[in-house]
């Protein structure tokens, strides 16, 4: 098959991964088809995540060894990874990625069913109490009494939006779904040729690249070292109320367990995008090396569970601090760069399903439905997918494969990264999103080399 679009780092193919075989691929990073239906587009229904004989197809390109990262819908992700399993990957862990922009598309039972004893609301209160603007300056509303920004519009309950039957009173305030707040990623593993060491040495593959993935310290190399003074300096024994030193303890300690070098953190199964909600599930814990008290069962308690281990002063401590700058964070994506490279494309709407101008309905902020130029409904944050990228980047030889590449964002991440990669997609107008913004891509990295 020809390539859609080719360059120094990357090629595109425009077509069904499983029409295309390749050799020596050393990792996949995907975000595929989480089979829903999503946004009314067709290609998120078609079963293909679900299909075994996808990921053998793939697996037979890859190395020994080879890693794979697929995303996946809470959902359906399991059957995802069943498919993944089946062809023969080994499930390796699960990686979290968690935040709080996630927006809520639930069904109001209520009105549905109101609707469906012929009752529509909006006809029936057509043109009575429309979203008002709120007051000059930040006060309160004169119809709710709730606070207001500005000019921003109060959302004072209209009749439109009150249940009209007496069923539809009954089943008010209940829906059909949750907020989205997270997505898992898969972690597996093509199954080795022999040990880890052995496939290092004969595929040039193996394992995760963990140093390059450490999550540095809010104070830079200085925290390790303010640390290993604070262990140096004399405290309380929780046995006896004496002091004891115990430096050999703490950097072991320091060093082995909790992963504190002064590369950073040991990088972590969780990942979250530093929204307000997420840091307030890590609030600021009392440092890197503070005593933790001892339970009733004999052993330690702590914040995020039990800690049997003791230093040699009797206590236990914390091998971090309690807070989420100890988890690689990643704010979603930005219209900038969705839409980097991509300024000549003909803008067009992002979800066909969605109609304007329907505040009262499940759709108040009208998302999906302004013409955008990367009109691609998944698109996932760049550093988010070179972190990923890195993860699974090898020593010396890489070939990272994205068989449903979407708008390009993994192949970017392997440009910034200098790794060749190959971005597959059956969606013509997706591939030339993609196009456009590696060949972007790669004129800023050209400039920065």
């Amino acid at each position: 098959m020809k390539p859609y679009y080719q360059d120094k780092w990357v090629t595109i193919y425009h077509g069904d991964c499983r029409d295309l075989t390749f050799e020596g691929i050393s990792a996949v990073v995907t975000d595929p088809p989480y089979e829903l239906g999503f946004m009314g587009k067709t290609w998120d229904s078609k079963g293909i995540s679900f299909q075994k004989e996808t990921w053998e197809h793939l697996r037979q390109s890859c190395l020994s060894g080879s890693p794979l990262l697929s995303f996946g819908g809470t959902r359906t992700f399991h059957r995802i990874a069943c498919a993944i399993e089946d062809a023969g990957w080994e499930i390796r862990d699960c990686i979290m990625y968690v935040y709080g922009q996630g927006f809520p598309k639930s069904l109001d039972i209520s009105k549905a069913i109101d609707k469906q004893q012929g009752i529509d609301r909006e006809d029936k209160f057509e043109g009575a109490f429309e979203r008002h603007a709120g007051p000059t300056g930040n006060k309160r509303c004169d119809k709710c009494g709730k606070w207001l920004v500005s000019g921003s519009p109060c959302q004072c309950p209209r009749p439109q939006d009150m249940p009209q039957s007496p069923e539809a009173q009954l089943w008010e305030g209940y829906g059909t779904a949750l907020k989205p707040a997270y997505e898992p990623i898969i972690l597996a593993m093509n199954p080795l040729d022999g040990t880890f060491a052995n496939n290092a040495l004969k595929h040039g593959v193996a394992g995760l690249n963990i140093d390059e993935c450490r999550v540095g310290y809010p104070d830079g190399d200085d925290a390790l070292e303010k640390g290993l003074k604070r262990a140096e300096s004399p405290r309380a024994d929780i046995r006896g109320g004496g002091f004891h030193t115990g430096t050999d303890w703490a950097e072991k300690r320091n060093i082995v367990a909790s992963g504190m070098t002064s590369k950073g953190r040991f990088p972590a199964n969780f990942i979250h995008d530093g929204s307000q909600m997420v840091l307030e599930l890590f609030p600021e814990s009392k440092g890197a090396f503070a005593p933790v008290k001892r339970g009733q069962n004999g052993k330690s308690k702590g914040i995020y569970g039990d800690y049997a281990e003791k230093g040699d002063d009797g206590a236990t401590y914390y091998g971090d601090n309690g807070s989420a700058a100890r988890f690689f964070y990643c704010a979603k994506a930005s219209k900038a760069e969705r839409n980097k490279g991509c300024g000549d494309l003909e803008p067009e709407q992002m979800d066909e399903s969605r109609k304007e101008g329907n505040p009262g309905g499940d759709n108040p902020r009208n998302r999906g439905v302004h013409k955008v130029n990367n009109n691609h409904p998944t698109v996932k944050p760049l550093a988010l997918m070179e972190y990923l990228v890195k993860l699974i980047k090898m020593p010396e030889y890489n070939l990272v494969i994205d068989p449903f590449m979407g708008s390009g964002t993994t192949l970017l991440a392997c440009i910034r990264l200098g790794i060749p990669c190959i971005g597959i997609d059956n969606d013509e107008h997706t591939c030339e999103i993609a196009a456009r913004r590696c060949s972007q891509e790669v004129m800023d990295f050209s400039e920065v080399k």
